[in-house]
């Protein structure tokens, strides 16, 4: 798959309750902000077991990823926090249809254009240049979400490998 999530765990001296209370004073509700920025690190739900939110930001950011997770006390009386980073679908659709879109004009140009060889090294250039904005806008926003929570729990956060 072209957009993979990341997973991450997180282990916690904090107890369930401590973790849910901690992510609950720095979630709200998700909002439309127009201007300014909210108060609170993150934007959605925070249930007793899992969450699934988005960092807040300065105005908006397309490949600002959801945040899915959850959370649970083990027999060490340590809470085990796994959580994913998930590209928006919007992103993903419009990047797949940018992908076939580019595919198809490679393809016409192949037949229709004397000169075919410049086209596709345009679309080519096109392609490389959408896929780096993606993926430096996707590595700030996951940068600035793994700092806000080291910064919340002071533990290292584990990179899961798929």
């Amino acid at each position: 798959m072209l957009f993979k999530s990341s997973q991450y765990k997180i282990e916690t001296k904090q107890s369930q309750e401590e973790v849910y209370k901690i992510l609950s004073e720095n979630t709200d509700k998700k909002r439309l902000h127009l201007f300014g920025k909210s108060n609170f690190e993150f934007e959605g739900i925070v249930a007793q077991d899992h969450f699934k939110f988005e960092k807040t930001i300065n105005g908006r950011n397309s490949f600002n990823p959801m945040i899915i997770g959850k959370y649970n006390e083990n027999i060490n009386k340590q809470t085990l926090i796994e959580f994913e980073l998930k590209i928006s679908s919007f992103v993903a659709i419009f990047y797949y249809f940018w992908l076939f879109l580019m595919s198809i004009i490679g393809i016409f140009s192949l037949f229709l254009m004397k000169e075919w060889y410049i086209a596709i090294g345009v679309l080519i250039s096109m392609l490389f240049i959408a896929f780096a904005i993606y993926y430096i806008g996707f590595s700030m926003a996951k940068e600035n979400i793994l700092n806000t929570f080291k910064k919340l729990f002071n533990e290292k956060i584990i990179e899961l490998k798929q």
